[in-house]
């Protein structure tokens, strides 16, 4: 009996360890996230004083004062998702992006189908701002694709090239 209680004893604290782990990654993922708008909402340019206070006069003799309204932005991996959604005609919200690697304007991840079992790699290249894919797959890497980025090799160690031979970088 005394064995039984210590094996209930136990499985029962790895219970209450596992609960515990999950409600502290729920909050900081939570938290950081809250954080994250935060910071990006900060970062979103003010109106100047005279474009706040200077009021507009229109047609109907309504004057009007004009509002900042801060423009949403996309993150990498919307922006991502958004590409391969439009690439395989597919709502975005099907689209699963994992980014692995990123060093901008280099970006190295996974995407697949959400309900899918495999998917494939992706390399992208950040440029005036904006990401665009420059070569995914599920087998080998074009080394005529990403040799104009100069990806860096940890992201791209190796490629084929167009006589089929595999080069290393």
């Amino acid at each position: 009996m005394n064995n039984f209680l210590k094996t209930a004893l136990s499985v029962l604290v790895l219970i209450l360890i596992f609960l515990l782990g999950a409600v502290s990654m729920w909050f900081f993922q939570t938290h950081l996230t809250n954080q994250k708008q935060t910071t990006q909402t900060k970062n979103t340019p003010t109106s100047t004083p005279e474009q706040s206070t200077s009021p507009t006069q229109q047609a109907d003799n309504v004057t009007t004062t004009p509002t900042n309204t801060p423009i949403p932005t996309k993150s990498d991996k919307e922006q991502i998702a958004e590409l391969f959604a439009t690439k395989f005609n597919r709502p975005v919200s099907e689209i699963e992006v994992i980014i692995n690697k990123q060093r901008d304007p280099y970006m190295q991840g996974g995407v697949k189908e959400k309900d899918a079992m495999g998917g494939g790699w992706f390399l992208a290249y950040k440029k005036d701002g904006k990401w665009i894919i420059v070569d995914d797959g599920n087998g080998t890497i074009s080394c005529e694709k990403i040799e104009p980025y100069n990806f860096p090799t940890d992201m791209v160690p190796e490629c084929v090239d167009s006589s089929g031979h595999l080069k290393t970088r």
